[in-house]
């Protein structure tokens, strides 16, 4: 009858609103097919359907209420910024001495051969002079680490490869909706940044924007949906019961 293909009908749009919250993990899809749903109960205009358009009418109101991650924000965020942030400077070591500008350019030009040899020998007596009673040619500044050599090229790329890395596994996570791997990720982003590229003034905010990204919740919250599918298949178990009696009986009696 049409209130069977009806009834099936409102039965398979609850069932995949069901399926599309779980596997889409998104409240709009689910959204639109309960209301298409309990719009299908409502022309059907049965008492005995009430139950399950109150059952429907709170899971919509449940879909429609709940606060939705913006995964496909978020994950287009962290590729604007990985673009960004993998091709910073990477960090300069420090020189340990400062040599006065003076006594370079004499140096230099002794080393070049470009003055007499007894001037030569003036020059470094002068400048031994200088190291030993650690005069204003020469400053000084102690280091608690040991210098770095410049990174080649290969270690060059190898740590932007690794930042790189780091803020995929971030995106994966965040699709996978795993919070832990997500912010861990991200935090090691941060320890690599700041161990080994210059964040000078317009990498701040790219640095800051990262930390605000790793606070979010990237782990969807989704409400329960099942019972107007319940609801409703206990109504057309009935219904059908309901009938199998009714038509039983009118046979009988046309008999």
């Amino acid at each position: 009858s049409r209130s069977d293909w009806l009834l099936a009908e409102a039965e398979y749009l609850i069932r995949l609103a069901n399926q599309r919250l779980i596997t889409e993990r998104n409240t709009k899809n689910a959204t639109s097919l309960l209301v298409t749903a309990d719009g299908i109960l409502r022309d059907l205009d049965e008492v005995d359907l009430l139950p399950v358009r109150k059952a429907l009418a709170k899971s919509i109101t449940a879909l429609r209420s709940t606060q939705m991650v913006d995964r496909e924000g978020l994950y287009l965020q962290l590729s604007a910024l990985s673009e960004q942030l993998v091709n910073l400077p990477l960090m300069a070591p420090e020189l340990d001495e400062e040599v006065s500008v003076d006594v370079e350019a004499e140096i230099t030009e002794a080393e070049n051969g470009s003055i007499s040899e007894e001037w030569r020998e003036r020059i470094f007596q002068s400048f031994n002079s200088a190291l030993e009673s650690a005069s204003d040619l020469i400053r000084v500044r102690r280091r608690d680490a040991p210098l770095e050599p410049l990174p080649s090229v290969e270690e060059d790329q190898q740590l932007r490869h690794n930042l790189a890395i780091l803020l995929e596994q971030a995106q994966m996570a965040l699709l996978r909706e795993e919070q832990a791997i997500y912010q861990a990720s991200l935090e090691k982003a941060q320890v690599w940044l700041n161990n080994y590229f210059e964040l000078n003034e317009s990498a701040i905010p790219l640095v800051e924007q990262l930390a605000l990204l790793e606070q979010e919740n990237v782990v969807q919250q989704l409400p329960d949906i099942s019972e107007g599918l319940e609801v409703l298949r206990d109504y057309i178990d009935s219904w059908h019961k309901r009938h199998t009696v009714q038509q039983s009986d009118e046979d009988q009696a046309g008999e």
